[in-house]
């Protein structure tokens, strides 16, 4: 009757004696750390290297560093962990350098000038130890990177875009996150949602999805391409309204008066749409009447394909304003499909000028923007609402001048 009552007396002084016995050995390792050197011990675990790790009183960081190779202080280092039970040398957070985390965080981080800089820097780079831009951000500092959100970036014009800024970017410092949002609304608000939780310092905003509040309530300093958000965020642009009507002059000046506008119908306020007002007003001007074929920039090829051939083949044109480069690449190739002579019968005026257009075809008119010096401008904004988030711009418009690139397919 008395064997359950003994049982648990025994076993209750075997956990009393096994849990001295675990305090012992965790105490005698825990010695057994405290008395290896700094040449011996060169990495520890984080929560004990600041507390049990000092450095000998009179010793010289830099001296003890420089005793014996690496390959020595590594293979002593393994055989002290394997002693102890520890982890080996490879398998823990590993620089090399035998200074404390507060003096390798402090170096790493460019605001420390101790003496072990080089060495620090020296076992980065043999580590190919990259210092988390998202943790840093956590301390209030800048995680220097830039969140792109496009359209397209298979198109040329914007393919051609991302690249220019990316290399402005990067001559400041910054890197780069590509978001092409495609006619996606909801990719867009995603790729939104995704910049904002890694923290960029700022977003380059160019896709025409999501409305201005979406935008507005990140918190972070935005600029625009081609597109008004609100009356504090700058946009910069090309000049639309310019190219529409020089594309249109040109067509009248090379004999054309059945000029027609081929492109997206509705004036919804954004830049590009300038493009449309200043063809109406010239042809107003010129006392011509107007014609406005839609083809919608996101819709398929095969149904901009179709709208294009209604026009050729049921509409008296002898002059096109394209709304951009590829859709007047598809009246070219359309126009030449039904044996449609260009710049006899037809002359046609693209918008864009990106580079891999103009090598590509080199027929084509069409009005240039001026790519380097718009990726510029949106950097050098983004950069000054980076730092004074709350400065007020002079200007919050940007309109910057376009060119006119007469070629064969308007009568040059």
């Amino acid at each position: 009757w008395a064997l359950p009552y003994q049982n648990k007396i025994f076993f209750f002084f075997y956990k009393i004696y096994t849990l001295e016995r675990d305090f012992l050995e965790r105490r005698d390792g825990l010695k057994q750390r405290d008395a290896l050197t700094v040449r011996e011990l060169r990495v520890c675990d984080i929560p004990y290297s600041l507390e049990h790790i000092k450095l000998p009183e009179g010793e010289n960081v830099v001296k003890i560093l420089n005793k014996g190779s690496m390959k020595e202080l590594k293979e002593q280092a393994d055989r002290e962990y394997e002693k102890i039970g520890m982890l080996s040398f490879d398998e823990r957070y590993s620089i090399k350098s035998q200074i404390n985390l507060a003096n390798i965080a402090k170096t790493v981080n460019q605001a420390s000038k101790i003496a072990t800089r080089e060495k620090v820097h020296e076992a980065m780079k043999e580590l190919n130890y990259q210092p988390n831009s998202v943790a840093r951000s956590l301390q209030g500092k800048k995680t220097k990177l830039i969140g792109l959100i496009f359209p397209d970036v298979s198109n040329p014009f914007f393919g051609e875009l991302v690249s220019k800024i990316e290399d402005q970017l990067f001559k400041h410092g910054y890197k780069t996150i590509l978001c092409n949002a495609g006619n996606d609304k909801e990719k867009e608000r995603t790729y939104l949602q995704m910049l904002m939780a890694n923290q960029v310092d700022g977003i380059i905003a160019g896709a025409h999805n999501l409305g201005i509040e979406e935008y507005q309530r990140t918190g972070l300093p935005i600029v625009s391409f081609d597109r008004k958000l609100s009356d504090n965020i700058p946009i910069v642009s090309a000049d639309n309204f310019k190219g529409g009507s020089l594309a249109t002059q040109e067509l009248y000046n090379h004999g054309a008066r059945h000029i027609y506008f081929v492109g997206n119908p509705t004036l919804d306020g954004h830049p590009t749409q300038k493009r449309l007002l200043g063809y109406k007003e010239t042809i107003k001007e010129l006392k011509l009447t107007e014609h406005i074929h839609p083809v919608i920039f996101n819709e398929t090829l095969a149904l901009k394909e179709m709208a294009i051939r209604d026009l050729l083949e049921n509409h008296k044109a002898d002059g096109i304003v394209a709304s951009d480069d590829l859709t007047a690449l598809l009246i070219l190739n359309i126009s030449h499909d039904l044996g449609i002579h260009i710049p006899k019968d037809l002359k046609i005026i693209g918008f864009d000028g990106s580079k891999v257009v103009r090598d590509f075809e080199p027929r084509l008119s069409t009005i240039v923007q001026p790519i380097p010096s718009i990726a510029q401008l949106l950097v050098k904004l983004l950069e000054k609402r980076i730092d004074n988030p709350t400065e007020e711009l002079d200007n919050y418009t940007y309109y910057l001048p376009v060119e006119l690139l007469k070629r064969k397919s308007s009568g040059n």
